[in-house]
């Protein structure tokens, strides 16, 4: 069980390393390398190898949701199939109930309708 446990965190804490890792680089390099020759007033355009770090950073963050996915596929992290279970089964239970409210409330006003003889609810007069 613990096993398990560890792979999933294992998978987490990798894709978040990797993320701060990439920042903190973007970051530091920015401050020490980049911006003082900006500020030195030669200006131009930013270097290659640090506009692909940049990007990369950007990227990174992409790999933790594709780390929690794996984790879940894989390692049935957070016991998603439960969780989803349960959320279908909620969802098309509560959707039943809906539509039998509406079903019951419509069928109701009809048969008012149709006792009482009446083309258009009194109420609504009024707004029209």
């Amino acid at each position: 069980m613990w096993g398990d446990v560890r792979e999933q965190i294992k998978w987490i804490a990798l894709a978040g390393s990797f993320v701060g890792l990439l920042l903190f680089l973007d970051t530091i390099l920015g401050l020490l390398i980049i911006a003082p020759e900006f500020t030195r007033g030669r200006g131009g355009t930013l270097p290659l190898w640090f506009q692909l770090l940049v990007y990369g950073g950007t990227l990174s963050f992409a790999s933790v949701p594709a780390a929690i996915g794996f984790a879940v596929l894989k390692y049935r992290l957070y016991d998603i199939d439960l969780v989803i279970n349960r959320a279908l089964v909620y969802g098309s239970l509560t959707a039943m109930l809906l539509a039998l409210y509406f079903a019951g409330v419509s069928t109701a006003q009809a048969t008012f309708l149709l006792l009482t003889g009446q083309e258009q609810q009194p109420q609504l007069e009024r707004l029209s």
